[in-house]
């Protein structure tokens, strides 16, 4: 600092009144500069010398030249620019050294600095791009549903095109898509219902791998066909997306997880990762693989968990013969179909023969609000009073996801062992891209739409599939399926007493106990007590249904009667 006599501060505000303060410390003369408009400001009395600036108040502290004139005839011996307006610029600093002074700044870092950005900005989107992932917040609880993509086979299907995992955090667009630009490379996939897309005006094919350059456009425009949602994959998903609740799915009804719990909007910034593979594979999923998005979608799905006892058989017969209508209102909390009234098997349930008390919902299940169907997909609500009927199957919950308002649904009622039949069948799909994607061996991939698997029409079941009728002092409890996931544990006849929420208590608990066999407590993924039932989630290819209702007779056994203990 002896060779540092005279400093001369090229800033203005507290910045300035804290250069000059420290300067003062060090027994360093100070010059301040000043514009017009802040002639009384505080850093101009606390200088030892000030000087104001020429030109306009709104361009002084930008102006080098004159800065630089004012520090030679004062003799400074260095500028500083403190922070802003000059103190970021090269030429500046090369200025003031070719004028015999010294800028204290850190601009010659800035000559060797490679800043190489790898991330995706958001030009434009529309209110219905999402960041989602796999498997999202099947046990979050708390009243939060399950969130995730609404079509699992096209995101799982766009994540293997590019490398990832299946369920890396990607892109879910509706209807529409946004306008993407990358500023570092990047490996993507668009997957899912057909989408106008071009690549700086060019052609971009979806179910394609695609190397994407630093600076490139994409624009995902409208749907072009039948469905109404696609998927970006991009090669190690979005690191600085954080978790929330264990995902980074976003929820819209709580307004979390993705980007700040909502859809993304110009302006947005995702962080991409900036190593890539250095070899690119090319992998494109044959045409005669990619699924087909019709206007007409048949479901497969399974009775329960209310059916007989709330339906008459007309009713039930009457569900799967109708050519249901997507309503406008279908969305990712509901999808609204439109079509007959049931006539109801009794008279009413308090309000109306659909009101029951309050139970955790399966998902894929068709709730009826009175009249009216409703499909419950990703976001709906966690639980309510209304019957459920007709519960689509897990390998179905793809096409549920690509409905849009105008098309029809027609279910096809299948048994339990149909169900895992053609879940077995997506899996096995999904082995083949992966292998697909690999190899680029395609001959031995069976499409997933038209595959022929052996229906068994007549073991269809029913939604009751086992019950004790609460002889003596023990409950009545009832045993209802939902789907090949979900079975609803419920106790009494829908009266409700603390003794029957006791009981439902003591089962979950139960069923937590370290006692309880391992093929039962890895197979169930969640369990949620609400009111006198139990909804209990399971993986019904780790644990065979029959196991687990073996399991919980049991259990019912262990527990006694409701006056016991």
């Amino acid at each position: 600092m002896d060779l540092l006599k005279t400093l001369l501060i090229a800033n203005r505000g507290d910045i300035a009144v804290r250069i000059c303060r420290t300067a003062k410390t060090l027994n360093i003369r100070t010059i301040a500069v000043y514009s017009e408009a802040d002639a009384a400001s505080q850093h101009v009395r606390d200088a030892d010398e000030a000087v104001v600036l020429p030109g306009p108040d709104e361009t002084a502290y930008s102006d080098g030249e004159a800065i630089i004139k004012i520090a030679k005839a004062h003799n400074a011996d260095a500028i500083i620019p403190g922070y802003g307006f000059l103190s970021e610029s090269v030429d500046f600093a090369r200025l003031v050294s070719e004028a015999g002074m010294v800028c204290v700044t850190t601009t010659s870092f800035l000559n060797s600095f490679k800043y190489t950005p790898h991330a995706i900005d958001v030009l434009s989107a529309d209110a219905h791009t999402f960041v989602q992932h796999l498997p999202a917040r099947p046990t979050a609880g708390k009243g939060m549903p399950h969130s995730g993509p609404m079509d699992p086979l096209a995101f799982q299907m766009a994540n293997l095109l590019v490398g990832n995992p299946r369920g890396k955090e990607g892109l879910e667009m509706t209807l529409s898509g946004p306008e993407l630009c990358f500023t570092g490379p990047a490996i993507v996939a668009l997957c899912g219902a057909p989408m106008e897309t071009c690549l700086d005006g060019g052609e971009f094919p979806m179910w394609t791998k695609m190397k994407i350059g630093a600076g490139q456009k994409l624009k995902i425009g409208k749907t072009t066909g039948g469905g109404c949602r696609s998927y970006l994959a991009v090669y190690g998903g979005f690191p600085r997306v954080a978790e929330d609740s264990g995902s980074k799915s976003t929820s819209t009804p709580e307004a979390i997880g993705g980007y700040q719990g909502r859809a993304l909007a110009a302006g947005d910034v995702l962080q991409t990762v900036a190593e890539l593979p250095d070899e690119l594979h090319a992998a494109s999923l044959p045409e005669m693989l990619r699924p087909t998005y019709n206007s007409h979608w048949e479901i497969k799905a399974m009775v329960g968990p209310h059916d007989e006892g709330y339906f008459l058989p007309e009713d039930i017969d009457m569900i799967y013969a109708t050519k249901w209508k997507v309503s406008h209102d279908a969305s990712r909390s509901g999808i609204h179909l439109v079509g007959p009234a049931p006539k109801w098997a009794r008279k009413d349930g308090g309000e109306h023969p659909s009101k029951v008390p309050e139970y955790a919902y399966p998902r894929g299940t068709l709730t009826w609000s009175g009249d009216e169907p409703c499909i419950l997909p990703v976001d709906a609500p966690s639980s309510g009073g209304f019957v459920s009927s007709t519960t689509a199957i897990r390998a179905e919950w793809w096409k549920v996801g690509q409905m849009r308002e105008g098309d029809t649904v027609q279910y096809v009622r299948v048994g339990l062992q149909d169900a895992l039949k053609k879940r077995r069948a997506v899996a096995t799909f999904l082995h083949g891209v992966e292998r697909g994607v690999q190899y680029g061996e395609w001959g031995n991939v069976e499409r997933i739409q038209g595959c022929h698997i052996e229906f068994h029409e007549d073991d269809i079941g029913s939604a009751v599939i086992w019950e004790k009728g609460g002889e003596g002092h023990g409950p009545r409890v009832r045993y209802r399926q939902a789907g090949d996931e979900y079975l609803v544990v419920e106790y009494g006849d829908e009266e409700g007493n603390g003794k029957q929420r006791g009981r439902v208590k003591a089962l979950e608990k139960a069923l937590r106990d370290t006692g309880t066999p391992g093929v039962v407590r890895d197979g169930i993924v969640d369990a949620v007590g609400c009111d006198t039932t139990l909804l209990l989630f399971y993986d019904g290819e780790k644990l065979p249904r029959r196991e687990l209702v073996e399991h919980l007779q049991m259990l019912e056994t262990w527990l006694g009667d409701e006056d016991e203990g």
